[in-house]
């Protein structure tokens, strides 16, 4: 799968651009505030209905704009999809292939985009969220009910939350929740558990491969909750703790994998380049893994993450990449020696003033 068409309109700098990119490495240069990024938060939007560097809707809209839209032409086994996005102030709208969409999970579904940026240490260094968030990521499309079942669980989660914050909570009263919470999360974690003893292997393969230098990789996945015990028994042993705290603190909803190595045995002593290859060798896993089920590979982007990278390993990341099949957006300026690792075809653009150049 690979976009051959992006077109953005009046979103943050850009009043009206048009990129025809490359199957394979795609790079975008310029200053800092050029607009580099935005580019790549245009396929986020499209990709996944928001901006992965997240706050309000009002500033993507460029001053003085009612809204902004990003129109891609993608590529794929079934033929040729055209997607577009548009928000205003008030509500957004999306278009697939002519019709208009009203669920936004039908049209990110059809172009899975993993964005990577600065912040993506803490996939490696920091709370479990951003590492869950990946991984049911990469399930949400390749496994079709994962979706409604993470709903599902969500909704049943919010509302024990809400009831265990009420006056005179007890058992008797969060019984109903209990039930809710174990039926949506015990289908929740086998999808995970099912796909990590396949994950896992490949994990370790490219952690391994970018570095080397870290000795032997260990993996170890928690599903949220201790072993040895069911679901339902886990959240009642906790059951005056989560009463106390006013949230539930066992569940799929704390699952988790840790890292280590054999001469880094705890993450935190990674150093922030060696911190960059790691969540870049999840990236690739990720990856690799959704091309061997789906017959094709999703997009890559990565924003401004070759800073703190030396040349070798930054040669290494690319050859994986290239490897994945992937078409891949990158911005920065910091990779020209590097890219001989990349065998493919490659287009620069040149980003300046609210205008993109092929260079």
């Amino acid at each position: 799968m690979w976009i051959s068409r992006l077109n953005i309109e009046r979103l943050r700098c850009f009043e009206a651009v048009s990129l025809i990119p490359v199957r394979g490495l795609n790079i975008l240069t310029g200053a800092n505030g050029a607009g580099k990024s935005t580019v790549l938060e245009a396929l986020s939007l499209l990709g996944s209905g928001r901006s992965f560097r997240g706050g309000a809707r009002a500033p993507l809209i460029k001053n003085g704009a009612d809204q902004f839209s990003v129109f891609a032409e993608v590529e794929c086994m079934r033929g040729q999809q055209r997607i577009g996005f548009s928000r205003s102030h008030a509500s957004w709208s999306g278009r697939l292939n002519g019709e208009p969409v009203r669920s936004l999970v039908k049209m990110v579904r059809e172009l899975p985009v993993l964005v990577l940026e600065p912040g993506s240490h803490s996939l490696v260094e920091g709370p479990s969220e951003g590492r869950r968030r990946l991984f049911d990521w990469f399930l949400f499309h390749v496994e079709p009910e994962f979706a409604l079942a993470a709903a599902r669980y969500q909704r049943a989660l919010l509302q024990r939350n809400g009831a265990l914050k009420q006056e005179g909570a007890d058992q008797k009263s969060l019984f109903a929740w209990n039930q809710q919470l174990v039926e949506t999360g015990l289908i929740v974690s086998s999808f995970r558990e099912r796909e990590w003893v396949l994950l896992e292997p490949i994990l370790r393969e490219t952690l391994s491969s970018l570095l080397p230098e870290l000795g032997q990789v260990s993996l170890v996945f928690n599903r949220g909750w201790r072993d040895g015990l069911s679901l339902l028994d886990a959240i009642e042993d906790r059951q005056r703790v989560d009463i106390a705290r006013g949230f539930t603190s066992r569940g799929p909803h704390r699952a988790d994998w840790n890292l280590s190595f054999e001469f880094a045995s705890n993450r935190l002593w990674l150093s922030r380049g060696q911190e960059k290859n790691a969540y870049l060798a999840y990236a690739m896993a990720f990856l690799q893994r959704y091309r061997s089920i789906m017959g094709e590979s999703a997009i890559l982007c990565l924003d401004d993450v070759w800073s703190e990278l030396d040349e070798l390993h930054q040669k290494r990341c690319f050859s994986l990449a290239e490897a994945s099949a992937a078409q891949v957006w990158i911005t920065g300026t910091e990779c020209r020696a590097s890219r001989s690792a990349w065998q493919g075809a490659q287009r620069v653009f040149h980003v300046e003033h609210g205008a993109i150049t092929h260079t």
